[in-house]
């Protein structure tokens, strides 16, 4: 067995167990973590420069962000969510407010119009499955977010610019180990119920 296909069990066993356990925890933590979600976010990040910010809309037992966007654009930040072009491709962002109006994608995912601008984040909040204290993270395995992130980290580093990622979970989320390979790319952080771990 070569190591990447070893890699590849690994994960698919603990997203089983993982996927599980995230929605045992949103079953107790769901009400309560979008507001702890606000207040953890506008305590750590509210000076930031550049105010864009690339969310989510929660799909299943994901913690929701929608209430953190909303209070985000009310307070001046340029808000987008991520819109899947084709299987196997980067992400791109559409700017979104909380009045829009949504399609369904051919993945069956709410996203922004066609007619909405691109829009290029410098911080990103992203769902996970589980997550390790060396920042990395397991997703549902498609790779949309480590490809994307490998290109955005290309470009901000090319630009002297700063870019941010940080998972939205439960805390009890937080595995020993997430199994990885070269093209995992690290978040710098989590915020959970229980407040802003970074990595």
């Amino acid at each position: 067995m070569n190591l990447a296909y070893k890699i590849k069990l690994q994960k698919n066993n603990l997203r089983s167990a993982a996927l599980l356990r995230r929605e045992d925890l949103a079953k107790k933590n769901k009400k309560s973590i979008e507001f702890k979600l606000i207040e953890i976010f506008c305590t750590h990040f509210a000076g930031e420069v550049d105010k864009t910010v690339a969310g989510y809309l929660p799909i299943g037992s994901e913690a929701d962000v929608k209430p953190l966007l909303t209070k985000l654009y009310q307070l001046g930040w340029a808000c987008l969510l991520p819109v899947v072009i084709a299987i196997d491709e980067k992400l791109i962002f559409r700017k979104w407010k909380p009045d829009d109006s949504l399609i369904l994608s051919n993945l069956g995912i709410l996203e922004p119009a066609a007619c909405q601008p691109v829009g290029k984040p410098n911080m990103l909040l992203v769902p996970l499955l589980a997550f390790d204290m060396e920042g990395y993270r397991l997703g549902y395995g498609g790779g949309y977010y480590d490809r994307t992130l490998k290109i955005l980290r290309s470009k901000a580093k090319n630009q002297n610019q700063k870019l941010v990622v940080i998972g939205i979970c439960y805390a009890g989320q937080g595995v020993e180990n997430v199994p990885h390979n070269e093209f995992d790319q690290r978040i710098d952080g989590v915020i959970t119920e229980k407040g802003l771990l970074k990595f």
